[in-house]
């Protein structure tokens, strides 16, 4: 037996209580952030520790998306 569709407000709402979701946003946006300081800091590492924050904030982002797909999945199998 199918389920009802998610409404995007449920959708949203799994996505937020996945702590890997939002950990990964603000790794993003800080990775962001340390990259559009580094030219005025004028520091090499402070740019690497940027682009890794960056590169992290995505991985752990599609790790949790990838996590709260599957709950999905699982969710229309029922």
């Amino acid at each position: 037996m199918a389920s009802a569709p998610l409404t995007v407000r449920e959708y949203l709402r799994l996505l937020a209580r996945d702590p890997l979701v939002p950990a990964g946003l603000v790794l993003f946006v800080l990775g962001v952030v340390v990259v559009d300081l580094t030219p005025g800091l004028g520091s090499l590492v402070t740019g690497r520790i940027g682009a890794f924050a960056l590169s992290a904030g995505v991985i752990v982002f599609g790790l949790g998306y990838t996590r709260v797909q599957h709950v999905l999945r699982d969710r229309r199998e029922r």
